[in-house]
């Protein structure tokens, strides 16, 4: 059966929650219809027919919704996401799954048993740009390196350290591209703030692949001085570009025309101008629609998770050394 019109929950109306909000408004085929916040602003931005809790536990139960969206911190996530599992209701959650393998693991065998789908919004991997890269590469070996750079000066939060607010991007991508684990990972600080209790950082992480001769360089955190996102294929002759953040998301360039500073020249190589989120809740809202089963988001989330708790327990291990 195909459902004529899609009804979603949401629990969690921070900034990320006003976002889905906004672009579901955008959608005539969509509607939001049971949410969870706090804020009582949230209900300016809804329709009046939406219903509004204080307590989540509603919405990730509701009888009214055919999907749920979780857009709150990311320490919650494992908590809704069993409630919601157990109700047989399919879910999108933000990255990252969560901030605990075993966790996640408990996530991944709880939705196959249940057969209950679980979307993880890992934002890039859904970009036109870098779903353009997936295609180009799909007719070439893979890259000789693969770097990836990301970051903003905060958010400087009290209960996730920064790698969870950033490296889920560039992980998720790298891993999506080479379609592997890694089967070694280094990480050291390049910058550490001061007070252990802003969670404050760059983090460099490389990555080997037993199966791949592709080097992965990451750098992550909350200190740069300004926002970034950039990631480079680097072939022999040419480097791909994804730089959704500037006016060209997507370049390619002789090698010598690549500044990992962010100072990048090439051609442009064009692509959808399609803004990501609408995407997400879209392709979301069909598997909903079409009564769809996957497991491939949640698999690769994690994984996503494995890499980021062990990176940690590098970095706070090396820096008691």
């Amino acid at each position: 059966m195909t459902l004529s019109k899609v009804s979603l929950g949401l629990i969690g109306a921070g900034n990320w929650g006003i976002n889905y909000i906004n672009t579901i408004n955008s959608f005539d085929d969509i509607d939001l219809v049971h949410v969870s916040s706090r804020n009582p602003s949230t209900a300016k931005l809804l329709s009046p027919d939406c219903l509004i809790e204080d307590d989540w536990h509603k919405v990730a139960m509701s009888p009214y919704i055919d999907g749920l969206i979780i857009a709150s911190p990311p320490n919650t996530h494992a908590d809704i996401l069993r409630t919601a599992i157990n109700s047989g209701i399919p879910v999108l959650v933000e990255k990252p799954l969560t901030v605990n393998h075993n966790q996640a693991l408990e996530i991944l065998n709880l939705a196959m048993h249940k057969q209950v789908l679980v979307m993880v919004n890992h934002i890039h991997l859904f970009h036109p740009a870098y779903r353009k890269i997936k295609n180009i590469m799909f007719n070439l070996n893979s890259p000789i390196s693969i770097r990836s750079i990301g970051g903003n000066h905060g958010p400087f939060r009290t209960d996730v350290r920064a790698l969870w607010d950033y490296a889920p991007h560039d992980i998720s991508m790298c891993l999506d591209l080479l379609d592997d684990m890694p089967n070694s990972i280094s990480a050291k600080y390049l910058e550490k703030g001061i007070d252990s209790n802003s969670n404050s950082e760059v983090v460099a992480l490389n990555l080997g692949f037993a199966n791949k001769e592709t080097r992965v360089y990451i750098e992550t955190g909350n200190l740069m001085r300004r926002k970034r996102r950039e990631l480079i294929l680097s072939y022999e002759k040419f480097n791909l570009i994804y730089s959704p953040l500037s006016l060209n998301p997507l370049l390619i360039s002789p090698v010598t025309g690549t500044n990992f500073s962010g100072e990048n020249y090439g051609n442009k190589i064009s692509c959808e101008n399609t803004q990501p989120l609408s995407i997400v809740i879209k392709e979301f809202s069909k598997l909903l629609s079409t009564s769809s089963y996957s497991i491939n988001d949640l698999m690769l989330a994690v994984n996503v998770v494995k890499i980021i708790e062990n990176a940690s327990y590098l970095l706070n291990n090396n820096s008691r050394a």
